[in-house]
């Protein structure tokens, strides 16, 4: 660990960013250049993923295909400018067309464009979205591969809250869908019929549209809760509420603690219960909250539940307090702003990884507002940075022997919903990949707006003088990979698990 750490001060203290050149160029000859150089910077350590076309016809008429499959992943390190070569291989000239084989192939490229319209009217319409006929929409509709292949599937799938009947399309380019992955990873009835093959511009479509209906448990439900029963709470009794969900019909029950009798203005009434015969003897019955025990709150529209995580929770500046840390059961989409029937509207964590400057915790003060929350202050200033990342698979047994730690001073800022610390997250590892479970179950939070979720904690980048600068690089809880890593603050790819503390009374 002192070894991991020690290296990473002195990678902090060397250059961080690197430059890097990626040329695609004619296997035989290094000077011909296939098609534009893409150049950029990055940091040191960045995983580079670089996209290409596999097969490309060149202004000299002849079809060039690359020699190794797209993408390719670079890990850059070092100083100057790290330079990338993806090699093509020269193979025969495309014949030239008569008048009417242009024609065929016209008509052929327009059978694929209303193929590419009617997938995305599918789409839109699983999302709710109102710009189903907008032109030029058609973007991320084929898949080359498996990889491409899986990830549409659970991006649209997860987006589906019903178990009403939903369809959409799979364009396959050189490569025949396949919708096993829905029967591997979700609960659902699901079949798929290929609808059309064809070939245009020396690429081969299959056209495959898959229905599904999504079955709910309350192993795999991403709930929609709704209350069900309501004991009120008074100034001295305790109340309850028990909520259902309305897809798999579960049942949680939630403590309404008392709120004990309040007299603002000194006019002798309970400002809450109208008593005149009050007197401040009397206690209310008292709450103590237990791991496990569930709270439920709206926050952005929805009523979302959370779990306490630990009875015994304390923030890093009071030292200690008797509170209770409740964390979220699901993980907030970065679309969650995206109104049924309106535009796609994202959100990201911020322009870089100040937390208190952030765009995620502008969002989550707008959302814990309401009177309903009564939640403690917690203090969520940021006081250290982190280097380097987690094991790869690790979920919950991760250890974060590989993070190296820097001091960065002390911030004052409190909150009463917020994102959890990295020192927090592997505080409660045991509980990041979990998700209204009593075992790791991430692949029921995982769509192509919630491939993991934000911490606050920024990753360590200094400047010339080696002071500690704010950069774009947040730690995140990589759902996917099973690991805590920096990501970019920029990202629409990564949601909010929010957290909140209640008074242990």
């Amino acid at each position: 660990m002192a070894w991991a750490a020690e290296n990473a001060v002195k990678q902090a203290e060397t250059a961080v960013v690197v430059g890097y050149s990626v040329s695609f160029i004619d296997a035989e000859n290094a000077n011909h250049l296939i098609f534009h150089t893409q150049t950029g910077k990055v940091l040191e350590g960045t995983s580079l993923n670089v996209s290409f076309p596999e097969q490309i016809i060149g202004s000299d008429g002849h079809i060039w295909k690359s020699a190794v499959q797209s993408p390719q992943i670079f890990e850059l390190y070092g100083t100057g400018t790290e330079k990338i070569y993806i090699k093509y291989e020269r193979g025969g000239k495309v014949p030239e067309m008569g008048a009417e084989e242009d024609g065929v192939m016209l008509a052929l490229r327009k059978r694929l464009e209303r193929w590419k319209q009617r997938a995305w009217e599918a789409e839109c319409a699983i999302f709710g979205r109102e710009d189903a006929a907008v032109s030029g929409s058609h973007t991320g509709l084929t898949v080359q591969n498996q990889s491409e292949n899986d990830a549409r599937i659970r991006n649209l799938v997860s987006a589906i809250g019903d178990a009403a009947c939903h369809e959409f399309y799979l364009i396959g380019q050189d490569f025949t869908p396949s919708a096993k992955t829905i029967g591997v990873e979700y609960d659902a009835v699901y079949s798929e019929v290929e609808e059309d093959s064809f070939s245009v511009d020396g690429k081969e479509y299959i056209i495959t549209r898959i229905r599904v209906r999504r079955n709910w448990d309350d192993r795999t439900c991403t709930h929609q809760w709704s209350q069900w029963e309501w004991e009120e709470n008074d100034c001295l009794k305790n109340g309850r509420a028990v909520y259902v969900c309305g897809r798999c019909q579960k049942e949680k029950i939630e403590r309404l603690p008392a709120l004990g009798h309040l007299d603002e203005n000194g006019d002798q009434i309970c400002d809450r219960c109208g008593s005149v015969d009050w007197s401040e003897s009397e206690m209310p019955e008292k709450v103590i909250w237990k791991e496990g025990d569930v709270q439920l709150r709206k926050v952005g529209g929805e009523i979302l539940s959370f779990t306490c995580i630990d009875d015994d929770y304390h923030d890093w500046q009071d030292g200690h307090r008797k509170a209770a840390l409740f964390l979220c059961d699901r993980v907030i989409r970065a679309d969650v702003d995206t109104a049924p029937g309106k535009k796609m509207k994202i959100f990201s964590f911020g322009k870089d990884n100040n937390y208190k400057t952030s765009q995620v915790r502008a969002w989550l003060q707008k959302n814990s507002q309401n009177s309903s929350f009564c939640l403690e202050p917690i203090h969520t200033g940021i006081q250290t940075a982190y280097m380097g990342s987690t094991a790869a698979g690790a979920f919950s047994q991760t250890s974060g022997r590989e993070l190296a730690r820097h001091d960065i001073g002390f911030q004052l800022m409190n909150d009463q919903l917020f994102c959890l610390s990295l020192e927090e997250a592997l505080a409660y590892r045991e509980y990041l990949w979990r998700f209204d479970s009593g075992d790791d179950n991430p692949q029921s939070q995982v769509s192509a707006y919630s491939q993991g979720y934000y911490l606050r904690t920024p990753f360590y980048l200094q400047d010339e003088n080696g002071k500690f600068i704010y950069n774009q690089q947040i730690y995140g809880v990589d759902l996917v990979n099973g690991c805590l890593r920096p990501v970019r603050t920029d990202s629409e790819t990564y949601g909010v698990r929010p957290a909140f503390a209640l008074s242990q009374m």
